[in-house]
Order: C-alpha cells, then sequence, then structure tokens
C-alpha cells in the first residue's frame, strides 16, 4: 500500500539483495550517480522485511544466494499483491545459461544480467524504472487525492442536503406555526370571554404541537393560588380545576413570575402521570396573570420553534385576557351607571311624590277651611259645628307639614352622614332610663294596633355621654319600622344589654335588638332593604306612606357612629341587631370623655 501522504520530490529506493557485502558495495558505489536511495539486504529473508516497509522503484536481486536463493526470493516477491509489479533484475556471476535466464523471465523478471556488470549499463536500466516508479507515485498520489476530494464533496454535498433538508422541515414547521398562531390569534382576538380564550388557546396549541396535554392557570393575587382553568388532553388525567398554593413551588413560580419560560423533567415518576416533559410559559401582561403549560411524553423536548409559538399564544393570551377583563369593568360600570340612574329616576320619581303628596293635602285642607269660613259667614246656625271641621283641618296640615319637614331632615340628615358633616353633641345620660324615655311614645300606638310590646333592658346598664338626637333617631325608626310591619296580635321586642367581646375596654359594646314576629323579609330583599327609598313590595297591611329612608338613616347613622346593623329573617319572625362600640363612640369626641 501507498501511503499518500509522503512526498512525492522524495528520490526513490533501489533494494540490492546480496550475500556478499563485496558486492553490495560495488552495486551501491555503481549507482551513486542516479538520484535513489540504495537500500542494502543481504539474504532473501531481509529483502522481504525490507519490502514489507518501504516501496521501491526496483529490484537488483542476485541468484546465487544461502538459505533463499533469488528464484525463491523473486517468486515470494510476485506472490505478494503490494509488490507484484516491482521490477526485478536478475544479477549472477554462474547461473547464465538459457535455462536459467529463462527461468528468471518466468518469474516476472525484466532484466537478467552477467556479471561483470557495466556501471552506465545499470544506470542506465535503472533510470527508465525510476521514472516509471516517479510517475506511478504521481498518479496514485494525484488519484487518491482525487478520491479524497471526491470524498470531500461527497460529505460536503451530503452535509448540505441534510441542511437543505433541515432548513426545508424548520421552514415547514414555521409556516404551520404561524398559521396555528394566526387562527389562535383570530379566535382569541373575537372573544371577550376569558374562559373561551383560555380554552381556544389551550385546545389549539395542543392539537398544533400534537402534546398529550395542554392547560393554563390563571392567578389569584390576594390568595397566592394558581387555579387551572381549562385542560385539553389526549392520554393524561385531568386537573382541571386543580388550585395550587404558588408559596410552595417557588422554583417553578418564581421563574414563572420573571418572565422566564422553561423546560423540565421530574426527577420522580407523578402518580398520575408518570414520567412526562414541561415546557411552562407565563402568560403575562405587566406583572404575571397565569401561565401555559405543555405535557409531553418524557423523551421530547420542544425545540425553539415550538416554544417560540407556546411563547407566542401566551402573549396573545394576555392581551385578549387583558381586553376582555376591561371589557368586563366597563359592563360593570355601565351596570352600576345603569343602576345609580335608575335610582335616580326612583329618587326623583319618589322625591317629587313625596313632596308633592303633604303640599296637595294643604292646599286641600287650606281650601275646605276657606269654605268653611263662608259658609260660617252666611249661616250662622252652622257656627256650632264650624270649629271642630276647622280644628281637623288645621290638624291635617301641621301633621303634613311635619311630615313634609321630616322628608326634608331626613335627606338632608343623609348628606351629612355620607358627606361626614354631621356634627355630635354629646350629653351624659343613665341609659336605662333613657331607653324607657324613647320607648315610652310607642305604648300607646302599640296598644292601639292591638300589638304586643317586651321591653328587656338590661339592669347593669352604665351612664354614657351620647348624642341623644343620633342614638334617638336610630331608636325611633326601628321602632318605627317594627310597629308599622307587626300584625295585630304578634309582639314586638326590645331589648338592650352590654357585650364584652374581650377583656379590653375598647371592645365592649352596646348591643339592641328589635324583633317583631308574624313577619318574615325574603332573603333576596334582606340586602336592600337599607337602600335610600326601597320598601318591600306589598307587606304593608296599613298601607302606611313611608320615605323609604327610615332604615337607610339607621345604617348611616350606626356606621357614622361606628357600629354597625344587620338583620336576620326566619320563621316569621324578624330581627333587627345594633351593636355600637361603647369607648369608640365616646373616643370619636373628645367631649365625651
Amino acid at each position: 500500500m501507498i501511503n499518500f501522504s509522503q512526498n512525492t520530490d522524495e528520490p526513490a529506493n533501489i533494494l540490492l539483495v546480496d550475500d556478499r557485502p563485496q558486492n553490495l558495495l560495488a552495486l551501491e558505489e555503481s549507482l551513486s550517480g542516479l538520484n535513489a536511495n540504495s537500500i542494502k539486504a543481504s539474504s532473501g529473508n531481509e529483502a522481504l522485511k525490507q519490502l514489507l516497509w518501504q516501496d521501491f522503484a526496483a529490484i537488483l536481486l542476485d541468484v546465487q544466494m544461502p538459505e533463499m536463493d533469488g528464484f525463491e526470493t523473486a517468486k515470494l516477491i510476485r506472490e505478494r499483491e503490494r509488490t507484484r509489479h516491482v521490477p526485478i533484475i536478475f544479477l549472477t556471476a554462474v547461473y547464465h545459461s538459457d535455462d536459467f535466464v529463462f527461468k528468471g523471465y518466468s518469474l516476472g523478471a525484466v532484466d537478467y544480467l552477467v556479471k561483470p556488470i557495466s556501471p552506465k549499463i545499470l544506470r542506465a536500466k535503472l533510470v527508465g524504472f525510476i521514472k516509471l516508479f516517479e510517475a506511478r507515485k504521481r498518479l496514485e498520489f494525484q488519484t487518491a487525492q482525487l478520491e479524497i476530494s471526491s470524498h470531500k464533496w461527497y460529505q460536503l454535498s451530503n452535509s448540505l442536503e441534510k441542511e437543505l433538508q433541515k432548513r426545508n422541515a424548520e421552514l415547514q414547521q414555521t409556516l404551520k406555526f404561524e398559521l396555528t398562531l394566526k387562527h389562535i390569534t383570530d379566535k382569541v382576538r373575537d372573544s371577550l370571554d376569558e374562559a373561551q380564550i383560555i380554552q381556544t388557546a389551550v385546545q389549539e396549541l395542543a392539537i398544533g404541537l400534537d402534546a398529550l396535554c395542554c392547560n393554563a392557570a390563571i392567578y389569584d393575587r390576594k390568595k397566592q393560588t394558581s387555579t387551572i382553568t381549562y385542560e385539553y388532553s389526549v392520554a393524561l388525567p385531568s386537573y382541571r380545576g386543580k388550585v395550587v398554593e404558588i408559596q410552595k413551588f417557588p422554583e417553578i413560580y418564581h421563574q414563572l413570575q420573571q418572565k422566564q419560560s422553561f423546560q423540565f423533567c421530574s426527577l420522580f415518576p407523578n402518580p398520575n402521570r408518570g414520567r412526562v416533559a414541561i415546557l411552562c410559559c407565563p402568560i403575562y401582561n405587566g406583572d404575571a396573570i397565569g401561565d401555559l403549560w405543555v405535557i409531553d411524553r418524557q423523551e421530547r423536548a420542544l425545540n425553539p420553534l415550538e416554544v417560540r409559538l407556546v411563547e407566542q399564544v401566551a402573549s396573545q393570551c394576555a392581551i385578549a385576557i387583558r381586553q376582555a377583563r376591561l371589557y368586563q369593568a366597563s359592563q360593570r360600570q355601565v351596570e352600576e351607571l345603569e343602576k345609580l340612574n335608575r335610582l335616580k329616576d326612583d329618587f326623583l320619581s319618589t322625591i317629587s311624590h313625596e313632596l308633592r303628596t303633604p303640599i296637595s293635602s294643604m292646599q286641600i285642607a287650606i281650601q275646605m277651611l276657606e269654605i268653611e269660613s263662608v259658609l260660617s259667614e252666611k249661616c250662622q246656625d252652622c257656627l256650632a259645628h264650624t270649629p271642630s271641621k276647622a280644628a281637623t283641618y288645621l290638624k291635617i296640615i301641621r301633621q303634613e307639614c311635619e311630615r313634609e319637614n321630616k322628608l326634608i331632615s331626613d335627606i338632608l340628615l343623609l348628606q351629612h352622614l355620607e358627606a361626614g358633616t354631621h356634627s355630635l353633641m354629646p350629653t351624659e345620660i343613665g341609659l336605662q332610663d333613657w331607653l324607657l324615655q324613647v320607648i315610652e311614645p310607642f305604648e300607646m300606638r302599640v296598644q292601639q294596633q292591638r300589638q304586643v310590646l317586651n321591653i328587656e333592658i338590661a339592669r347593669d346598664l352604665p351612664k354614657l355621654a351620647i348624642d341623644i338626637f343620633s342614638w334617638e333617631r336610630l331608636l325611633t325608626e326601628l321602632l318605627t319600622n317594627a310597629h308599622k310591619y307587626t300584625p295585630p296580635g304578634e309582639r314586638i321586642t326590645f331589648s338592650a344589654q352590654i357585650c364584652e367581646k374581650s377583656e379590653e375596654q375598647d371592645k365592649v359594646e352596646l348591643e339592641i335588638k328589635v324583633i317583631n314576629s308574624g313577619v318574615e323579609i325574603a332573603i333576596d330583599q334582606q340586602s336592600r332593604i337599607f337602600d335610600k327609598f326601597y320598601r318591600i313590595p306589598n307587606n304593608d297591611p296599613w298601607k302606611y306612606d313611608g320615605t323609604g329612608l327610615g332604615l337607610a338613616l339607621v345604617k348611616r347613622l350606626a356606621e357614622y357612629l361606628g357600629g354597625k346593623i344587620g338583620v336576620t329573617s326566619i320563621a316569621n319572625n324578624t330581627c333587627f341587631t345594633l351593636t355600637l362600640p361603647v369607648k369608640q363612640i365616646i373616643a370619636k369626641n373628645p367631649e365625651f370623655l
């Protein structure tokens, strides 16, 4: 085998084989003028060893040698593929008969020379073999170079083809993902329903990536939880509705909240999913509002194009969710404005009616008084009954004036309470005696309606410094409301006691309850009875013309004094519970101390 890396300009090698050293020196001297290296071997075996390691332009082989003569050596040389075509020139001083010459040529010799040999003739013969050897070496070298170049071109062509196939596959995948992204974007952009947006994104993304599962979660900042709101799964168990506490998995949610997408495989098999590969991508719109998870077989890792698609879908989801939330917020504002507008209309309608009704009554009473006055002048006999009718008409005028004044006062008081400008005038009282004084006017009214009034006031009520006007207004409105809606024969209970919530003095509260039987407020009405101008439909047995401001005033006054009012209604009993933190009321006005 020729070493193609060797330099082709190096001198050729000539192998000299003779068992006599003097003959080898003579041959070497004869070849001194050639551009060749003389390699000497003293036996056939040594010559064969030289042929194993080097290439030769020609071999000068002595015929007569001990152990292995020249003919045997030539035969072995011709049997080897590498040395089969090396020119052999036999040299002999004894075996020069035709039979030996023929035998030499039959073994592949190119010449058969008889000693003594002319150096000029020998060099002339070897020059041609050397040129042939060099030409063959150059040809083999060029052929090897061509083979190397051809192999390199093949490798380059194969590499380019593979790269082209890879780029083509990436291009096709990019086009596919762009279509998928456009499809998802069009769908989520046209929707203002947050649930529909998430469902569309998850389903289309799982199908587009051919993944086993895809889900989306939305964060609750206050509760610090993540809830899987929608999931599309081909073969894995569903986790939809699962709530995860964010603080328990900082290694995941810290990266998501830093706008980082990442892939991972669990160290231990999931009890439901087994070993899977997961891509987590944040849904980010200023702040992290949720995340997208793509779950697939453990051996599959999403490539950069697939990761980019998931990130783009997450970005579109964030935009669409923001739009949906803004739309929902605007809808709530519209509904609230519509509600306020209806309340305004109701207010204007109610206030118009309530203001006109007393005026109409007063106008009628005044007209009747005028008629009575004319009749009294014409008919002296009617003087006996005229004073009683006039008194009745004057009573009507007085009552309607009081009603008109109360309505206006209530509206002004509500306005002051809502603006925080209602002033408190603290007065020190004995609470038990004062409560009895407030209740006393209602005892006659209760008897007239054939109702039963129970009073349960604790004896250990302390002396307090309170705003009498505000407290009396609270209790009067509660008692009036109970009296108005309690049917005949039913019971009204008024109770008052001190409730200590803890050992601290500022936690002491006064609890007042007004309970009436025979009436029940529907659950859907309980949250509205404290609204301004709201009256429960068809629940007034006496058709009492109220303004709808009484309980609204109670709620605002209780809150203004630092307390609260609540209602429960069950089993044909309704209970209003008023609680006022005593120390808080005193502390609110330094004059109380």
